[in-house]
């Protein structure tokens, strides 16, 4: 294996499942960089998988190339996040040559990162912050130590990118800085499907996600179930994603009327993904406000809904939800009668749904990604 010589390395965890890797708001990133003729090595460590630890792989403009793949001992969690440290250290010491940017998307392989620009003395070393969390671990001693390292993570970044205003507010209390630069989960504009309202699914909700145990499933099944009731059988849920609450769905629907009305796509490719949104007429999410990651972290759905020109409805629960409502282009319902007649609001009153979707695209504008990008990576276009 020749050594390589990309412009930015990115160190980032995956979530993959049935053979295809969830992507999110860092990947909206490396695209970027990519058409802009930048090359970009990723060391990507799986989060479940009980095949492949990590995987090395070499991206230059839409070609991605995987160079190698190995796994760890041992193989489970917390020490094989430990072995992945090393392990990818030692490869990329060996192997890499960063010439201008290392990116590590969590504090595990900030860590990597940090000991990597310490031993080659070049580039700068970001930290993006994709979530944030006091209670991440229910181990008190794991959590005790993410809480360590990602405070190391802070103050040790040359910059850190955070996804959230909420972040930079907490990051300023843990350790005051004026490093902390805002890079949210918008995508870049160009290239997002966009209908006309005329051309989209009338009556059609879409759910784009992980199916993770953050989302409310109680209260989603039961408003579908409420609007399906009042609007008629042509009204549906397209979920796209998958994971351990699709067996809480199919719990709660299966064998019941509103079982007709909920459509899974499961995973999907990015590009299929925002077909799927862009066609459909409201894009909803709803969240557990429990869970401090979500509190602090920024929905990636909103924004891709809202580059789609779609009207929103979710609870208040995230930044991004209140942000997205103080744009006129969401509505944030607090209980789940407020999130039935927030959906049929829009479905019945074309006007008020027209104004909705437009205010979205405005709202995606003024943060899309191709316009950020230089404020937080200003050496690499300066050099364009």
């Amino acid at each position: 294996m020749q050594t390589l010589k990309p412009d930015i390395l990115v160190l980032i965890h995956r979530y993959t499942t049935k053979g295809n890797p969830k992507k999110g708001g860092m990947d909206r990133v490396i695209d970027y960089f990519a058409e802009q003729g930048r090359t970009i090595v990723l060391l990507e460590n799986e989060l479940e998988s009980t095949d492949i630890s990590s995987k090395l792989k070499f991206r230059s403009g839409k070609q991605e190339q995987t160079i190698r793949e190995y796994f760890v001992f041992p193989k489970t969690p917390p020490l094989r996040w430990l072995g992945e440290v090393f392990m990818n250290l030692s490869l990329s010491l060996q192997k890499i040559k960063v010439q201008h940017y290392y990116i590590a998307v969590d504090p595990l392989n900030f860590i990597t990162a940090y000991f990597l620009k310490k031993f080659q003395r070049r580039g700068i070393l970001y930290f993006h912050a994709i979530d944030y969390s006091e209670n991440r671990f229910s181990n008190s001693l794991l959590n005790s130590l993410y809480l360590k390292l990602f405070l190391f993570a802070l103050k040790k970044a040359d910059r850190v990118t955070a996804v959230s205003q909420r972040m930079i507010e907490k990051f300023n209390a843990l350790h005051s800085s004026n490093k902390y630069l805002y890079l949210p989960n918008s995508p870049a504009i160009e290239g997002i499907p966009f209908y006309p309202t005329e051309e989209r699914k009338h009556f059609t909700l879409v759910l784009s996600s992980i199916l993770h145990e953050g989302l409310n499933y109680d209260e989603i099944v039961w408003a579908v179930d409420q609007l399906s009731r009042r609007l008629g059988k042509a009204f549906k849920l397209e979920i796209v994603g998958d994971g351990p609450g699709r067996k809480k769905i199919a719990h709660l629907i299966t064998g019941k009327p509103v079982e007709q009305h909920i459509h899974f796509h499961g995973m999907l490719s990015y590009e299929d993904s925002l077909q799927v949104m862009a066609q459909a007429s409201i894009g909803i999410t709803d969240y557990i406000g429990e869970h401090s990651w979500i509190y602090y972290g920024d929905s990636l759905k909103i924004r891709e809904y809202a580059a789609c020109g779609l009207p929103i409805v979710t609870n208040g629960t995230t930044g991004t939800a209140l942000e997205a409502q103080e744009h006129g282009c969401a509505d944030v319902f607090h209980d789940k009668k407020g999130f039935v007649s927030s959906v049929e609001k829009l479905l019945t009153n074309s006007q008020y749904y027209k104004m909705r979707s437009i205010n979205s695209r405005i709202w995606a504008k003024k943060y899309d990604k191709a316009s950020l990008l230089p404020k937080c990576y200003p050496e690499l276009f300066a050099s364009n």
